[in-house]
């Protein structure tokens, strides 16, 4: 409890250690002038706002920061067009081949004189009034009147503030309270795995690998969200947040969603559910491959923020990628759980059946809301992505820890509920077992006889008991002979006594005969 006081106070204090300004702030650089590909550069996009109903205000200023290679140094000022538009003109101005005729479809021009010394020029702004619904401005650099000649590097910071005062666009407005929503329900899911994982292990002597895997998958999900709404707090204060936190946020994000792809897709392998022929030693360096590509995708998504056309990091060629991958992904996933059925029991092929419906709807969840949003308004598919995907990724993890958590069929089928042994993992079995004998061998003595005989022996003694069920059981021998004292008591209580079988004796002859490759049936 004071370790989580101590987060949300430092984490409270990170957020009003940032300074405010007037609104969204954006500070980038472009090129404008000499020829690409042939042609003059004389018109640059430089920024886009979407604007609410009422009235919103913008401002924006440039400097010089100097011809590119130092070439020559410009002794007198640049002259430049700034020009704004309107988002329903926007698609007619693209489409206009002549860049120097497009200012005519401008709801707004400002001539800006840029001095060459590379300090700034004087705010420029104005008002954008909207009355019916909210609409995106576009603005753009011209040198069309005064042709620069060689390349020029532009720097331009440009500022803009809803009319509620605040410095979200639009497409981003709801983000802020949709991700505190998000880390809250995260939080307390947290709380609630937590207690479910002791439980589990208090009552089965320890945790499963699963189980650390998905936990770990929450861990990475929840730093993640709270790194994102760090950043958030800070951009309603400032316009600008702290960028290096969304994207380590962005980047776990995508790695916590693929590792839960690929955990999903071990399982369905067969992992947990059959003890022979499973082969994994290529699943997670594929999955790891993936998850690179992943990463790799986001990060070059990044490079393009700010471009006319980008609302979201999943906008464009990478959307595209990542709905490629997570189709690979999906049928990756319908593949393993075809193969596994095929050398399943009747009661596994029934919950293979159900595992991959319920995987089917996780894999394809992200494909479909990529699709809805796409018949949106750009300025509004942000949003739907955004609260689309924190609720999916909730109720994945809602239903991961209840398919792993609770005693249903998963945990029916799995190796977690082998019967051969009590309890309900490996090493809880091993614990039990060896407590058992060594604790109550002087309350249980007759119990303890039929035990070993009937359990113990019988495994070892059996063809048709498996490797991983004679492994556990030889790992409960190798327990009770590293303590000497109950080794003793064995062969003194059993094999000493004339009315007792010869437990010590029959032991060492069965472990000997496995020793020398005798009982590997």
């Amino acid at each position: 409890m004071a370790r989580s006081k101590s987060c949300a106070v430092l984490l409270a204090l990170a957020c009003l250690g940032l300074p405010s300004a007037d609104g969204m702030l954006q500070a980038f650089s472009l090129r404008l002038g000499g020829v690409r590909a042939g042609e003059e550069v004389n018109w640059e996009f430089f920024a886009k706002f979407s604007y609410g109903i009422g009235t919103s205000r913008y401002k924006y200023r440039l400097r010089l920061e100097g011809p590119l290679h130092g070439m020559f140094k410009p002794s007198q000022n640049v002259t430049v067009l700034a020009e704004h538009y309107f988002d329903e003109h926007w698609p007619v101005v693209l489409s206009i081949p002549e860049k120097c005729a497009r200012k005519d479809k401008a709801q707004g021009t400002r001539e800006l004189s840029i001095p060459p010394d590379g300090s700034w020029t004087e705010w420029s702004g104005g008002t954008v009034e909207h009355v019916v619904r909210s609409h995106v401005w576009y603005y753009t650099l011209s040198s069309c009147q005064a042709s620069l000649g060689r390349v020029h590097k532009i720097g331009f910071e440009f500022e803009a503030l809803q009319p509620n005062g605040s410095h979200f666009s639009v497409e981003h407005q709801w983000t802020l309270p949709a991700n505190i929503i998000s880390l809250i329900f995260m939080a307390v899911f947290s709380c609630i795995l937590v207690q479910r994982c002791r439980d589990f292990a208090r009552s089965a002597g320890a945790m499963h690998m699963v189980m650390w895997v998905l936990a770990g998958i929450v861990a990475v999900q929840f730093i993640a969200q709270a790194l994102h709404a760090v950043h958030l707090v800070g951009y309603s204060r400032n316009g600008q947040g702290v960028k290096a936190l969304e994207i380590l946020s962005e980047m776990l994000t995508i790695s916590g969603q693929m590792v839960e792809a690929t955990f999903l897709i071990i399982i369905g392998t067969g992992y947990t559910l059959q003890s022979e022929g499973l082969q994994l030693d290529w699943v997670i360096p594929v999955g790891g491959l993936i998850i690179i590509i992943h990463v790799c995708v986001i990060a070059l998504s990044r490079q393009l923020d700010g471009a006319a056309d980008k609302f979201h990091s999943h906008d464009g060629f990478a959307g595209l990628i990542i709905l490629g991958l997570r189709m690979l992904l999906y049928a990756w996933f319908l593949w393993a759980v075809r193969q596994t059925k095929r050398k399943s029991s009747p009661r596994l092929k029934a919950f293979l059946e159900q595992f991959r419906m319920a995987g089917s709807l996780y894999f394809l969840s992200y494909p479909m809301l990529y699709l809805i949003a796409s018949l949106f308004a750009p300025y509004l598919r942000p949003a739907i992505l955004t609260v689309g995907l924190m609720i999916l990724q909730i109720a994945s993890n809602v239903w991961l820890s209840n398919l792993l958590l609770s005693r249903g069929e998963y945990f029916k089928v799995s190796e977690m509920s082998e019967s051969e042994l009590p309890g309900a993992s490996s090493g809880g079995r091993v614990r039990k077992s060896v407590a058992l004998i060594s604790h109550y061998k002087e309350h249980l003595r007759t119990e303890i006889g039929v035990f070993i005989e009937q359990i113990f022996l019988r495994i070892l003694e059996s063809g048709n008991s498996t490797f991983q069920h004679k492994s556990r059981v030889l790992n409960v021998f190798y327990k009770l002979c590293t303590d000497a004292t109950t080794a003793l008591e064995l062969f003194l209580n059993f094999d000493c006594d004339v009315d007792e079988k010869n437990i010590f004796e029959r032991t060492v002859d069965c472990l000997s005969k496995i020793a020398q490759g005798k009982y590997t049936a």
